[in-house]
């Protein structure tokens, strides 16, 4: 399923606000016991990387899907970010696919081209 773009700019303001609200509370701490401000900004910054980088993670983890191989002993997966609206979360086409090309468009034939000609 597609998000609008409301939706993605919502999304997307999540984390920042949740890393600027973890950073100013551990300036407000480190200020509570007379910290320097010199010392306290880059402590900030350093936070507000640190947990932006964090749930910027966990919401790419929240929103992809996971599809893993069926076969006796293989390990291999794979997540991806926007699943095509036919597949479902395990991997199997819905029941009513819709037809994304013809299968005259999926054979396209390459013609060799002479290097000598002009253009």
């Amino acid at each position: 399923m597609e998000q609008s773009p409301t939706r993605r700019r919502i999304n997307g303001a999540f984390p920042i606000g949740g890393a600027c609200l973890v950073a100013l509370l551990i300036g407000s701490q480190l200020h509570s016991y007379r910290v320097p401000l010199g010392l306290i900004t880059p402590c900030m910054l350093s936070v507000l990387s640190s947990a932006l980088w964090l749930l910027i993670r966990a919401e790419e983890a929240w929103s992809s899907t996971r599809h893993r191989c069926s076969a006796q002993g293989c390990t291999f997966e794979v997540r991806v970010q926007n699943p095509a609206p036919r597949t479902t979360a395990t991997g199997r086409k819905s029941p009513r696919p819709t037809p994304l090309t013809t299968p005259s468009e999926q054979r396209i034939p390459i013609q060799a081209q002479d290097p000598n000609a002009s253009l």
